[in-house]
């Protein structure tokens, strides 16, 4: 396995996460090191969490890139809590094929490049979570 090798948690409200990885694979094919996570009704934010934690344990990479359905849902806010302690998960909320089929095709792509082109060329359509839960923490910081 290389340093740069990464893997990819789909996250979804239901099973929309699983049936766009399906959708993906007729595509590009079989995939490796890619896991999907879905939010069903008797779920809260700690058993997401909890969840992140057993899929995370069984890709055995250390780059992971979370991509979730919907900024502020449930999913995206698990990953969020997931991802704040752990180094090299980057999350971002918005996903959809066109992305997803980019990413993997991609798979070679540097991890420490890949949170830049997404940011750059899906900024309309994908948001850094991460980036923005520590915006808000610093100006709710500033106001105390």
């Amino acid at each position: 396995m290389s340093e740069q090798e990464w893997g990819i948690i789909l996250s979804s409200h239901g099973n929309l996460a699983k049936e766009l990885l399906k959708s993906a694979e007729m595509i590009a094919g079989p995939q490796n090191n890619v896991f999907t996570i879905g939010l069903y009704q008797q779920d809260s934010l700690n058993s997401m969490i909890k969840k992140y934690d057993d899929t995370y344990k069984q890709i055995k990479l250390k780059n992971i890139l979370i991509l979730t359905d919907l900024d502020g849902g449930t999913p995206t806010n698990a990953a969020v809590q997931f991802a704040l302690n752990k180094e090299s998960i980057l999350v971002f909320s918005g996903f959809n094929l066109p992305l997803l089929l980019e990413l993997l095709t991609n798979r070679n792509e540097h991890f420490e490049k890949l949170k830049d082109r997404i940011q750059k060329d899906w900024q309309v359509t994908v948001i850094d979570e991460v980036k923005k839960y520590q915006k808000f923490q610093n100006e709710n910081q500033e106001d105390l």
